[in-house]
């Protein structure tokens, strides 16, 4: 995803309008993100697939996948604020080869994933899948409770995202500043 994102910001040609409509799109995704680690911490940031316990509480009582979920919508703000200034065509191009990536990458890392899940958790896991969807909520109220919480000291695991997501919104406001 990364090298996708370096094209994105490579070919860029970002409007003030198309910048802050996808800064807006990139915070909420951002924002998920924070809430989402806040709930898991550090294992969810790991390479390999670890899971200490199940998470079904804050936004994981929203969707399976608010880290995916966050992701997708930093993604979509940069090449919302990307393709600006482009034309049609290449504005398409652009946004459909790139939710082609999304589509493969997150659809092939959420089933193996899953499946890792199934074996760890059995029914509690079936239950929590049953109950919840995979990517994109039903904007229902938010389950309280449960035996893990919320910790602002978990959010120290996504500073790395946070500074690639400065990043990349310096290199569009910086091409934007240049047009």
């Amino acid at each position: 995803m990364a090298v996708v994102a370096l094209v994105v910001l490579i070919v860029a040609s970002p409007s003030l309008k198309s910048y802050l409509a996808g800064l807006m799109l990139g915070i909420l995704g951002e924002l998920i993100r924070v809430w989402a680690i806040g709930w898991t911490g550090e294992h969810t940031r790991a390479q390999s697939l670890r899971a200490p316990f199940l998470v079904t509480q804050g936004p994981y009582s929203l969707v399976r996948n608010p880290l995916y979920l966050g992701n997708i919508l930093n993604y979509c703000g940069v090449l919302l604020a990307a393709i600006g200034s482009m034309s049609a065509l290449g504005a398409a191009l652009l946004t459909l080869s790139s939710g082609l990536i999304i589509y493969v990458v997150y659809s092939g890392c959420i089933a193996v994933e899953e499946q890792f899940l199934q074996e760890h958790f059995g029914e509690a896991f079936t239950a929590y899948k049953d109950s919840v969807p995979r990517l994109w909520p039903h904007w229902r109220d938010v389950i309280s409770g449960g035996q893990y919480e919320f910790a602002w000291e978990r959010v120290k695991f996504e500073v790395t995202t946070i500074f690639w997501w400065l990043v990349s919104w310096s290199v569009l406001l910086y091409k934007l500043l240049m047009i």
